[in-house]
């Protein structure tokens, strides 16, 4: 660690850092000995299930918006929870019709209900939820995206592959700044 942080100009007590957060986040395995002790439930797996269902609704809402306003708010698809809404998101012209048999997903046709009552809903309070519903699932996926390579950077450490952990640091590092910015300009909004 002290030879990479010389040679990222990081401070070995940042690395460290990263690299024990992800130790304490990390889930069992299905089978590992921490599962098999009961340990994987307390340890982080039910808040995740909890959490990625948490953002699956709130991108179906977010997806809902963008039909009930057809087409007036973009964002970017990737902060959609799953590859179903990702791929309705990209057919949304279809939906915006209510085009509903084209659909055979229940997915689908809960969008379509919630764009039904959203639009009955002030321009301006669907502006707000909108601004919402984007803003928290960019923060989780940035989240998601910040574990990922966290859990890269300790593959390469346990390795001990200097250049693969340098290369994944530079990237949690770019992504943290962009993140924390993200984070602030969305604060310096709200006030």
């Amino acid at each position: 660690l002290q030879k990479l942080s010389q040679l990222i100009q990081v401070d070995e007590s940042v690395l460290r850092g990263v690299l024990d957060k992800n130790r304490k986040h990390s889930i069992s395995a299905p089978g590992s000995a921490k599962a098999v002790r009961g340990g994987g439930a307390r340890d982080g797996a039910a808040p995740l299930a909890r959490s990625s269902g948490i953002l699956e609704r709130s991108s179906v809402r977010l997806l809902a918006l963008a039909i009930a306003e057809r087409g007036k708010r973009e964002f970017d698809p990737a902060i959609l929870a799953t590859a179903e809404l990702r791929e309705l998101y990209k057919r949304r012209e279809e939906l915006y019709d209510g085009r509903i048999d084209l659909f055979d997903s229940s997915v689908a046709r809960e969008v379509l209900v919630i764009a039904e009552e959203l639009a009955g809903l002030p321009p301006d309070h669907r502006g707000r939820e909108f601004k919402s519903l984007t803003d928290r699932l960019a923060r989780a996926r940035g989240v998601q995206q910040l574990a990922d390579i966290r859990g890269h950077i300790r593959q390469a450490e346990a390795a001990g592959d200097l250049a693969t952990m340098e290369r994944h640091l530079a990237q949690w590092q770019t992504l943290n700044q962009e993140f924390h910015h993200t984070i602030h300009a969305g604060k310096n909004e709200d006030n």
